[in-house]
């Protein structure tokens, strides 16, 4: 695309309205991916302790005849 393809003259009112709404889309995705990261982290870890606590207790604690 070549600076050719837009009209010229200044933005229309929809087209400013599209572009806050790009731009604040834009700012809810940076704040979104890493809260999402920080915390799919922690549901993570917290997991693999609890899946790593009972298969622990499976083996080595409970008897198995």
């Amino acid at each position: 695309m070549t600076d050719n393809d837009f009209p010229a003259g200044p933005l229309t009112e929809s087209e400013r309205r599209v572009l806050r709404r790009i731009i604040r889309d834009d700012d809810r995705m940076r704040w979104l991916w890493p809260f999402l990261r920080q915390w799919g982290g922690w549901m993570i870890a917290v997991g693999g302790v609890i899946w790593g606590a009972y298969e622990f207790v499976l083996k080595h604690i409970m008897l198995k005849p």
